[in-house]
This record gives structure tokens, C-alpha cells and sequence, in this order.
């Protein structure tokens, strides 16, 4: 859960929450891959928290970051 209010935003999940902050900074495509890193999954804000569920672009950023 994620609220954003005068002050700011602030997360009501720490995963969720981060995630959601991430792609507002630097965009989905970044919080995609890293939901797809460290494989979070438990009611996630976007659907890449497995191989299997990413979008190939995602997978590929996350495995050139990776292979670095």
C-alpha cells in the first residue's frame, strides 16, 4: 500500500512500498528488474517477481546488470 500526502509519499509495505518509489524516481522499467532480483512476490506491485512472469526486455536489463 502506498500513500502519498502533502508531505510526500510514504510506503504502508516496505517492499511494496520501495518498489513503488523506485519506478516513481526512475521509472517502472528499473522496479520491474528489481522485483525480478530479488524474486518479491507476495502480493507485488507489478507482475515480474519470477522468471517465468517478467517481460523479456526486463529479464535481459536484469541480466546484463548482473553480468557486469
Amino acid at each position: 500500500m502506498w500513500a502519498s500526502h502533502r508531505r510526500g509519499s510514504s510506503p504502508g509495505a516496505a517492499g511494496s512500498g520501495t518498489l513503488q518509489l523506485t519506478a516513481e524516481l526512475v521509472g517502472e522499467t528499473v522496479a520491474k528488474s528489481i522485483q525480478l532480483g530479488i524474486e518479491y512476490d507476495p502480493q507485488p506491485p507489478f507482475d515480474h517477481g519470477n522468471v517465468d512472469q517478467a517481460d523479456p526486455e526486463i529479464r535481459e536489463r536484469l541480466y546484463a546488470v548482473l553480468r557486469r
